[in-house]
């Protein structure tokens, strides 16, 4: 979003104004048109996703209380609740800002930058894959992440670091491909 306000449109010569809003649930999904082909998504999910994009503001990212059920004990992201909110043909919704990430996944990322880190991936049927964040790797965020300690001072295993126990005794998923992330 911080990279939308650098972009000036042509026409009015200011940055773009975005807004971002998201629902979570079941939707229909499917090609249409016979020469110009789309694939188009249908389903009340979808229509409350952009109800919920519309009520949003410029520059903020706005989800629904079903959106926050899956969100809510995420060690990824920080959460605001925002109040009820009218939806037009919806009636009023409990709804919630994506504020950020979280401090303990910004360190993961200053972990993983300079590590190699074992994954297991669903679409490969669970062979064992490596996943290489370099120096390279651009992470942009307005928070600072926290410096890492390691027990024994090994930075050679990041398996080591508490945060990667504590997620290993959870058995989180990622939230994105709902692979174990340990």
């Amino acid at each position: 979003m911080i990279a939308s306000r650098s972009i000036i449109s042509p026409l009015t010569k200011q940055p773009f104004r975005m807004k971002f809003g998201f629902h979570s649930g079941p939707a229909v999904g499917g090609i249409v048109g016979n020469r110009n082909y789309q694939y188009c998504l249908f389903g009340d999910t979808i229509n409350t996703a952009s109800r919920v994009a519309t009520c949003s503001e410029v520059g903020k990212i706005h989800f629904s209380a079903t959106s926050y059920e899956i969100l809510k004990d995420s060690l990824y992201f920080e959460t605001a609740y925002r109040g009820n909110t009218e939806m037009k043909g919806k009636g009023s919704m409990d709804t919630y800002w994506l504020l950020g990430p979280t401090e303990t996944y910004l360190s993961l990322l200053e972990t993983a930058k300079s590590h190699t880190v074992t994954i297991s991936d669903l679409q490969t049927k669970n062979k064992e894959e490596a996943a290489i964040l370099t120096s390279n790797t651009t992470i942009s965020t307005h928070l600072k992440a926290p410096n890492i300690t390691f027990q024994d001072n090994n930075l050679t295993d990041p398996t080591k670091h508490n945060i990667f126990k504590n997620m290993k005794k959870k058995q989180l998923l990622c939230p994105f491909s709902g692979t174990n992330l340990l």
